[in-house]
């Protein structure tokens, strides 16, 4: 088994903001033109919604309106 990778970024902000921008603007900092089931297919990615508690679910939305799941959150603890 290998170890896991650990990356750490330092932010300007508290905790709790910088979460929520991780979290409820997700379009702004996701890599869309690349990690993107959008991007594989040609189209534009118009948001990325993150329902944020437990059993919510992570969905791209493309330029012609089509969903993708990408998956569920099992445990939601922000600042646990």
């Amino acid at each position: 088994m290998f170890d896991p990778i650990v990356k750490r970024i330092e932010v300007p902000c508290s905790q709790e903001k910088a979460f929520n921008i991780f979290v409820g603007e997700m379009i702004t900092w996701w890599p869309v033109d690349r990690f993107t089931t959008s991007a594989m297919s040609g189209k534009k990615v118009e948001d990325i919604r993150v329902e944020a508690k437990e059993g919510g679910t992570i969905t791209e939305v493309s330029s012609d309106g089509s969903e993708t799941h990408w998956g569920r959150i099992k445990t939601y603890d922000p600042f646990g």
